[in-house]
């Protein structure tokens, strides 16, 4: 695209599949150093075919942990874009949920974007150039019954993003939240698997979802990347 982001680093969370793994190689393209963030086992993808104007890096790290962030912060110190993808929370009624889980889930999301927020403002200020992408479900702005976990902490996440935008836009720092629907992700099809029943597959349940899309068709990872680019 040529979007002028030779020379840049950024942070990938989540970012070895999916959404993640395409944000990392579309940066990587337009030249920007990118280290992509994994909490579990890294097995780092073949990009033997692929030639990219940045360098692509790795880091274990489970942003969920306060001396994980640190870690990461410590290793990449001066980050000029962060693209935050949150964990994902486990699905279930508010029967089955206490405080203690709400306030897990804040650490796992709201809490670990504002750590990484609050490291490298300064130096994007001395800078005058910033970027906070945050990649968060539909269910942040219209909650699915299920999905409470993550409902509450990523509105907040995306609210603080919000304030944010007005304070910093004058210093060359912007915030932005992509509110997603449906993507071709690995975790797309294991949450579809987690509802099925014995009356149903999940072909059929794919088949089912995908007539209810208005453009019938889920939405390909490497599109929301390129939105993220184009916003930093």
């Amino acid at each position: 695209m040529n979007i002028n982001l030779k020379g840049k680093t950024a942070i990938v969370t989540c970012g070895t599949a999916g959404i993640g793994l395409s944000c990392v190689k579309t940066l990587a393209n337009e030249g920007v150093n990118v280290t992509a963030i994994s909490r579990g086992i890294i097995k780092q993808p073949d990009f033997k075919k692929e030639d990219f104007q940045g360098e692509i890096s790795w880091i274990r790290g489970d942003i969920t942990k306060k001396e994980d962030v640190e870690i990461i912060i410590k290793k990449r110190p001066n980050t000029d874009i962060l693209i935050f993808i949150p964990v994902r929370e486990r699905n279930c009624s508010v029967n089955f949920l206490n405080e203690e889980d709400f306030k897990k889930s804040y650490e796992n999301t709201f809490f670990s974007y504002f750590r990484f927020m609050k490291s490298y403002l300064p130096n994007m200020k001395k800078n005058n150039y910033g970027r906070f992408i945050s990649c968060l479900g539909a269910s942040t702005i219209a909650p699915l019954w299920d999905h409470a976990l993550s409902n509450v902490s990523r509105i907040s996440l995306a609210s603080l993003a919000s304030s944010s935008a007005r304070e910093f836009s004058k210093e060359g720092i912007t915030f932005n939240n992509l509110i997603l629907g449906l993507f071709e992700t690995p975790g797309l099809d294991k949450l579809w698997s987690e509802r099925l029943d014995e009356n149903i597959n999940l072909t059929s349940y794919r088949e089912q979802r995908i007539r209810k899309i208005p453009g019938k068709k889920i939405g390909d990872p490497e599109q929301c990347a390129m939105l993220a680019a184009l916003l930093c």
